[in-house]
C-alpha cells in the first residue's frame, strides 16, 4: 500500500515539474491538490501551490495557505512577498526582518531578502533606508551578474525619489548615472535629472528611453498593444518634462495621447489627467471638473504616492476655487491644512477668495496673520509684498522683506531675484545709498567675469539715481584698467557730460573712427532709436527744439478716399425721425376703428371696451381722455337712471322645436 503511494506520488512530482516548465497554472494547482491528499502537508507541494497563486495574481489565496501550513516558517519569504503585493506593508516588513534575523539562511535568499526590504521600505516611502540597502546590495554584486542592471535599476528609481521628494540634491555615493543599457536605466536616470532640475538633459534621456523600449520590445515579439502600454510611462515623464520647460501645447498633446490608449495603466492615466486640470488652470472648467472626478477616485488611494495624492487633492482646492464655490475650497483647504501643515499654497486659498471678492483688507490681514506665524515663509512675504506694492506702500513692503531675511537668516546677495526686489524698494523709498551698498557687496562677492558686467550694472545704477560723479569714477577705474575699452570710454563721456564737459571732449579724443565703427556694428539702431525716444533727455530735446524756434516734424496725415455703400446718393438728405419707431413719427397716423359705433362701444361702468382706457375697478363713471373745463355751477341732484326695458318680440318670431327634423 505504502509503495503504491509513493510510486503515485512520483508520477505527481514528475508531472508537476512537466507543467511548471509549460507554466500551465490552473493544471499545477489540480496536480499539487492531489500530492496533498496523499502526503498533507507535503513542503515542496505547498511551495508550488504558493508560488502558483502569485503567479496568477492571487496573493490573498498564497497568504491562507502559508498561515493554515503547519511550518509556515519556511515559507517566510512567499508569504512576506504576498503582503508586499497586497499593500500590507507593515506585515510584510516584519516578516522580512524576521527572515533576515536567521542565520541559518544560504546567501542566495539573503540577497533575496534584502531586495525584497528594500523595496517594501521604497513603497513606505522611507527612501533613505532603501538607499542603504541598495548601495551595501550593489557592492557585494558583480557587475557581470544577470541581475546586476536589475537592481541598479531600482537603485536609480529610489535615488530619484530620494532626490525628488526628500530635497536632497547631493549624494556622493560613487555609483555611475546616465546610463542606457536597458530602457528601464534610461528613464529612471532621467528622473535622476528631472529631481536635478536638468530639464534639457532628462528630455534627451527620456527620448532615448522611448526608442530603446520600443526596439528592445520589438525583438521579443511584443505585441503593439502592450508595447503603448509600456511606453506611456515614458510618455508621461516626457511630457511632464515639457510642462516644467513651460512647453505646455506639447506636453498637452502627449497626456491626451495616452489617455486615447485604452490599455494605459490606471495610475499613469490618472496622473496624465491631473496635469492636464493642471495645465488648463481657468480653461474648460467644466470639463477638469469631470476629469477630476475619475482622478480622485479612492480605488487609486494605495497605487498613489503621498506627494502625488497631495498633488490632486490641491489641485481640487484650486479647482474650488476656478469655479466660484467658494465656501466648497474653503472646506478642503481646512481639512488639507490639517493634513498637511507644511504646504504653504493652502494658506494662499482664503485671502485669494476675499481678494476674489474685493476683499482687499481681509485678504492682506489673512496673510500677515500666517506670516506671523511663519515669518520663514517667502511665499507669504512676496504675496504680502505685492499687495503693498500695489497699494503704493513701498516701505511696509520693504519692511516685510526685510522681517523675511532676517528671520531667515539667509545672505541677500545670494538670492539675485531677491536681491533686485529689495533694490527696487529701496529706490521707492529714496533709500539710493543703501541700494548702491548693496549693489557694491554683491559686485565684490559675485564679479569673477573678465568684463566686469556687474561693475557696469553698478555704474549705470547710479547713472539711472542721478549720481554721474560715482558713475564717472568707476567708469575712469575701467578705462585705467584697459584703455581700449571702447564701451567703458564712452561711459565715461556720458558721465562726465552730466557735470564736467571739458573734460568729457578730452577723453572723446580718444575714441577713434574705426573703434566707433566697430561699437555701431554690434548695435541695432532701430531698437536704439525706439528705446531713446522713450526717455526724458528725448522730450527734452523735443523741447529745446520748439524753444529754438525750429519747426518739429509733423507727420502728415494720409489721404484716403472715405468709403461709401454702393447705392449711395450724395446729396440725399436721410430723414431725422428715421430711427424712432414709427408710433413715435410726427408722420404715424393711428388705424384704430371708431369702438363707441354700435351695442359693443357703450361706456359701461366697470368695462374697458368703450374707451381707451383700462377698466374701472371700482364701477364708478368712466372719465373721457379729455375734458371740457367749464365754470362750477350749482350743485344738482344725481338723475336716478332706470335701467333699459329689453326690446319687444317680433310678432312672427316662432319658438324653434325639439328634436330632429326641423323646418
Amino acid at each position: 500500500m505504502a509503495d503504491d503511494i509513493n510510486t503515485k506520488v512520483q508520477k505527481l512530482f514528475t508531472e508537476l515539474e512537466r507543467l511548471c516548465q509549460q507554466e500551465e497554472y490552473k493544471k499545477i494547482l489540480l496536480t499539487c491538490d492531489k500530492i496533498l491528499k496523499l502526503i498533507p502537508n507535503d513542503i515542496d507541494a505547498l511551495k508550488a501551490k504558493v508560488i502558483t497563486h502569485i503567479h496568477l495574481g492571487e496573493y490573498q489565496k498564497a497568504i491562507d495557505i502559508i498561515e493554515k501550513a503547519e511550518n509556515p516558517s519556511s515559507l517566510l519569504f512567499e508569504l512576506s512577498y504576498s503582503c508586499y503585493r497586497s499593500d500590507k506593508l507593515e506585515k510584510a516588513l516584519e516578516q522580512v526582518s524576521n527572515l533576515l534575523d536567521d542565520d541559518s539562511i544560504d546567501e542566495n535568499l539573503k540577497n533575496q531578502c534584502l531586495q525584497l526590504k528594500a523595496q517594501i521600505l521604497y513603497r513606505m516611502e522611507k527612501h533613505y533606508d532603501a538607499l542603504q540597502i541598495y548601495q551595501d546590495i550593489l557592492k557585494n554584486t558583480d557587475e557581470e551578474d544577470p541581475y546586476y542592471e536589475e537592481i541598479l535599476s531600482n537603485y536609480y528609481a529610489v535615488k530619484s525619489a530620494f532626490k525628488y521628494y526628500d530635497n536632497v540634491t547631493i549624494i556622493d555615493d560613487g555609483i555611475k548615472e546616465n546610463s542606457t543599457s536597458t530602457y528601464e536605466l534610461a528613464y529612471n536616470s532621467a528622473c535622476i535629472l528631472i529631481a536635478e532640475e536638468q530639464y534639457d538633459e532628462a528630455e534627451k534621456l527620456l527620448e532615448t528611453a522611448k526608442s530603446i523600449c520600443r526596439e528592445a520590445l520589438l525583438e521579443e515579439d511584443y505585441a503593439e498593444v502592450e508595447i503603448e502600454e509600456e511606453l506611456s510611462i515614458i510618455i508621461v515623464q516626457l511630457a511632464y518634462v515639457k510642462q516644467l520647460k513651460g512647453n505646455t501645447k506639447q506636453a498637452n498633446d502627449l497626456f491626451q495621447s495616452v489617455l486615447k490608449l485604452k490599455s494605459a495603466d490606471e495610475v499613469v492615466s490618472a496622473i496624465a489627467l491631473n496635469n492636464i486640470i493642471a495645465i488648463r488652470k481657468e480653461n474648460d472648467i467644466m470639463d477638469s471638473s469631470k476629469k477630476y472626478r475619475s482622478v480622485s477616485s479612492p480605488a487609486l488611494n494605495n497605487k498613489l504616492t503621498t506627494a502625488q495624492k497631495k498633488s490632486i487633492e490641491i489641485n481640487g482646492v484650486l479647482l474650488s476655487l476656478y469655479m466660484n464655490k467658494y465656501s466648497a475650497a474653503l472646506e478642503q483647504a481646512d481639512v488639507l491644512m490639517k493634513k498637511y501643515p507644511e504646504e504653504e499654497v493652502l494658506k494662499l486659498i482664503k485671502p485669494a477668495i476675499l481678494y476674489r471678492q474685493k476683499n482687499t483688507y481681509g485678504a492682506l490681514k489673512e496673510l500677515e496673520n500666517h506670516f506671523n506665524d511663519n515669518k520663514t515663509s517667502l511665499k507669504l512675504c512676496l504675496n504680502i509684498a505685492q499687495f503693498k506694492i500695489m497699494e503704493e506702500k513701498y516701505e511696509d513692503a520693504l519692511k516685510t522683506v526685510d522681517t523675511y531675511i532676517k528671520c531667515s537668516n539667509i545672505e541677500v546677495d545670494d538670492y539675485p531675484g531677491l536681491l533686485s526686489l529689495v533694490l527696487w524698494l529701496n529706490e521707492k523709498c529714496g533709500n539710493i545709498e543703501k541700494s548702491l551698498e548693496l549693489l557694491q557687496t554683491y559686485i565684490d562677492k559675485n564679479d569673477d567675469n573678465e568684463d566686469q558686467a556687474l561693475v557696469k550694472k553698478l555704474i549705470d545704477f547710479k547713472l539711472h539715481c542721478n549720481n554721474p560723479e560715482d558713475a564717472a569714477k568707476d567708469y575712469e577705474k575701467l578705462v585705467k584698467a584697459d584703455p581700449t575699452n571702447v564701451q567703458a570710454i564712452s561711459g565715461l563721456v556720458i558721465a562726465l557730460s552730466k557735470f564736467n564737459i571739458e573734460k568729457a571732449e578730452e577723453y572723446e579724443q580718444f575714441l577713434q573712427t574705426d573703434q566707433l565703427s566697430e561699437l555701431v556694428k554690434s548695435l541695432n539702431i532701430d531698437d536704439l532709436e525706439t528705446s531713446y525716444a522713450s526717455t526724458k533727455t528725448y522730450k527734452k530735446m523735443v523741447n529745446q527744439s520748439i524753444a529754438n524756434n525750429e519747426k518739429p516734424r509733423v507727420k502728415k496725415p494720409r489721404k484716403r478716399k472715405p468709403f461709401v455703400p454702393k447705392n449711395f446718393i450724395p446729396n440725399f438728405k436721410p430723414d431725422p425721425e428715421r430711427w424712432l419707431p414709427k408710433y413715435e413719427r410726427s408722420t404715424y397716423k393711428n388705424k384704430r376703428k371708431n369702438l363707441n359705433k354700435g351695442p359693443q362701444g357703450a361706456s359701461i361702468a366697470g368695462g374697458g371696451i368703450g374707451g381707451t382706457r383700462s377698466a374701472n375697478i371700482g364701477g364708478g363713471k368712466f372719465i373721457p381722455l379729455v375734458e371740457k373745463v367749464e365754470k362750477p355751477e350749482s350743485p344738482v341732484e344725481e338723475v336716478k337712471k332706470t335701467p333699459p326695458k329689453p326690446a319687444p318680440k317680433k310678432k312672427n318670431q316662432q319658438k324653434k322645436k325639439k328634436g330632429k327634423g326641423r323646418k
